[in-house]
């Protein structure tokens, strides 16, 4: 039974992120018809970004990047380290003519917390003109799970090839910091869950 509620909190966490994503791209596109960030103030866009983010609370910031990088509008104020984009590789994928993206889990600049961003280029396809970013705050996309589904002593983790992020905010920390090639091969390539029970990798716990 702990094994089939555990198997749920995963589906049920992957169901919410990709919801959540889904959701950003929507909007994103519905960004960029409305012509947002175009012969508007600053302070004017901001404000426009704020309230289209108040509508959906996995939503921690919204940018639109021109195509060096910086920053034309946000919802959060802009990092002291100036406007390098949080994700380098998902800005390069847009300028090469991908249409939408999503990044790897990268700690926000901005937010300070672990997020996704989910991304859509601005522009045509021959004239890169930047993209609007959605930051998905991870543990608020999570809420509802961690609050009443989690088993208590569990831990919920987002992992991707080069790590894990805990972001089940009041767990213990978990005790490894990466998870070894073997195993994350094997749950790559996976179709269903898989389960690790490997003292020496996990502590005597439970990996799904």
């Amino acid at each position: 039974e702990h094994l089939q509620t555990l198997d749920a909190a995963s589906a049920i966490a992957a169901e919410e992120l990709d919801s959540a994503l889904q959701r950003a791209l929507g909007i994103s596109s519905a960004i960029e018809e409305g012509g947002y960030g175009i012969s508007r103030p600053r302070a004017e866009c901001d404000e426009a970004l704020a309230r289209i983010a108040d509508n959906d609370p996995a939503i921690s910031n919204i940018t639109l990047i021109n195509a060096y990088g910086q920053i034309e509008c946000s919802v959060l104020p802009p990092p002291e380290e100036g406007d390098v984009p949080a994700d380098r590789a998902l800005f390069e994928r847009l300028r090469n003519g991908d249409e939408t993206g999503v990044s790897r889990v990268v700690f926000g600049p901005m937010s300070k917390r672990p997020i996704l961003i989910a991304a859509r280029r601005r522009g045509t396809p021959d004239n890169f003109a930047g993209y609007i970013g959605i930051a998905i705050d991870i543990d608020a996309a999570t809420t509802r799970l961690q609050e009443d589904l989690l088993p208590e002593g569990a831990t919920l983790a987002l992992w991707d090839p080069d790590g894990i992020f805990t972001i089940t905010q009041t767990a213990e920390p978990l005790p490894f910091d990466r998870i070894p090639e073997p195993y994350l091969n094997e749950l790559v390539s996976a179709d269903v869950t898989q389960i690790v029970h490997d003292a020496e990798f996990a502590d005597g716990a439970l990996l799904l």
